[in-house]
């Protein structure tokens, strides 16, 4: 990709403060591939999620839960990326796992 800064410009296209309060007040971000992951996947499921806070403190609570039983620190992007897309398809097939505040927050349709 020729702009090294893609994934700064989808964080920022919209509700920029918000997000970056609800995604980065967590450690695990604190880990350039994890943080970059987890935006990367957002990004490739943007066509089923909205692109705002909820979505990175839907993700944020679902590694801190995932931290528990593995290592997180160890994934690299792309696995971290390929868990956010997964952990994104199923809670679209599955609404019900998410209050009903956050389904109105985050998936399209």
């Amino acid at each position: 990709m020729s702009n090294p800064y893609w994934l700064t410009e989808y964080f920022f296209e919209r509700d920029g403060s918000s997000k970056i309060i609800a995604f980065f007040s967590s450690n695990l971000t604190n880990n350039k591939d994890i943080a970059l992951g987890i935006i990367e996947g957002i990004k490739n499921r943007n066509d089923k999620i909205v692109n705002n806070r909820w979505a990175y403190l839907i993700m944020n609570k679902y590694f801190n839960a995932m931290g528990g039983v593995r290592i997180i620190d160890i994934m690299t992007r792309e696995e971290i990326k390929k868990e956010t897309m997964k952990y994104i398809d199923y809670i679209v097939e599955n609404p019900e796992l998410l209050s009903l505040e956050e389904r109105k927050g985050i998936i399209k349709g």
